[in-house]
């Protein structure tokens, strides 16, 4: 139980997982939804998928630093309420495709405290009760409450909002200890504050943080992810092409070294360009949540900002597959991807590679420039 836009981008700097320089780029816009990676979870229903990723967005849209991820949610309600994984309320009720859940999911037990709501969302006029699939009471709601579906309510009741809501209460609990929520102390610490806020370190929070930790581990290890577009040759455009309104983007220099950043929407998928070795994989405070690959076409790739990292150091990747959700961490002030390669001793410009991977043709890192792409 629990208590209680795109902005213009001046620049990023980084500092490679093995040797980044200063970055920056400028954007103004919205943010563009449902670019997430992440498309299964074993024992999830689809629909819940979908609802949980969608409002996590959201939340993301408002925080568009922080890393929290739709995983750590489903970890939470697999605790909280675990029916609601398969969409399943009280007796035989489902979700409704808005996210409702009704009649409400009500704990069983009142909370310590007087009514708040006037029976509004707990369905009582004498007593504060936790309710719904994330099992909130109304002084989390109205401390960390977030519209997850844009029907203008906030809701417990409703999966969307409880899942938008406990994604705003996992970006103010990083802010609070500053830890990333994509290590296992970042969530450990989140989910101690989503039981006891005034204590969220004590023995009885922290078993509840072991217990969010575990099932988050679980998840993670079914998840399914979407696949990049692969190139005519050994590589893959890294974004979905969809995203890039203008082939004019990816030529646009960067400010002191050659290196690319392009603004786009935080939880973006980001793919591996080209494949190999994993060097690197997590946070760094120039380049925040980030990856580093030594591929096989001898080339070493750097990826940074992002609020999910979605491999491990030592794992093999290809080219296409998911590796990072794009954010706005570390040295940055805004959504975007900053890619750099470093081939045969220097950073090359990675702009006339990215033209041509977008086009689905391919390219030699031995052709790129060295000098030219930036200012």
């Amino acid at each position: 139980m629990k208590r209680v836009v795109l902005a213009i981008v001046v620049c990023c700097a980084v500092a490679p997982m093995a040797m980044l320089i200063i970055v920056s780029s400028a954007i103004a816009g919205s943010r563009t939804r449902s670019n997430h990676a992440l498309i299964a979870v074993d024992g999830v229903h689809p629909d819940v998928m979908a609802l949980v990723v969608e409002a996590t967005s959201r939340a993301l849209d408002e925080h568009p630093s922080c890393d929290v991820d739709p995983i750590l949610v489903l970890a939470h309600m697999s605790i909280e309420w675990p029916p609601g994984l398969l969409g399943q309320g009280r007796g035989d009720t489902t979700m409704a495709t808005n996210g409702d859940f009704f009649p409400i999911i009500q704990a069983y037990a009142p909370v310590p405290g007087a009514d708040t709501d006037g029976g509004t969302y707990d369905g009582s006029t004498t007593s504060e009760y936790a309710v719904g699939p994330l099992q909130q009471i109304n002084a989390f709601r109205t401390t960390y409450g977030l519209d997850g579906n844009d029907d203008g309510q906030i809701n417990q009741n409703n999966l969307a909002d409880a899942t938008a809501t406990e994604a705003v209460h996992a970006c103010a609990t990083r802010d609070l200890s500053g830890q990333s929520l994509q290590t296992p102390e970042g969530r450990r610490f989140e989910a101690g504050h989503y039981m006891l806020p005034a204590a969220p370190t004590s023995p009885a929070a922290a078993d509840y943080g072991d217990l969010v930790e575990t099932a988050y581990q679980r998840l993670h290890s079914s998840a399914s992810w979407q696949s990049g577009q692969r190139s005519a040759g050994t590589h893959a455009f890294p974004l979905d092409p969809s995203v890039v309104k203008d082939e004019a983007a990816l030529t646009a220099p960067h400010h002191d070294y050659p290196a690319w950043d392009f603004p786009v929407a935080t939880g973006t998928t980001a793919y591996a360009a080209a494949g190999g070795s994993v060097a690197a994989a997590g946070w760094s405070d120039d380049c925040g949540n980030g990856v580093t690959i030594n591929a096989d076409d001898g080339g070493q790739y750097t990826y940074c900002h992002g609020t999910q990292v979605l491999v491990t150091a030592g794992s093999e990747v290809s080219a296409g597959d998911p590796i990072l959700l794009t954010g706005s961490t570390g040295a940055s002030t805004g959504p975007h991807l900053h890619i750099q390669i470093h081939y045969e001793g220097h950073f090359i410009c990675p702009q006339p590679l990215l033209v041509a991977w977008y086009r689905g043709d391919d390219a030699a890192l031995a052709d790129a420039p060295v000098t030219g792409c930036f200012y």
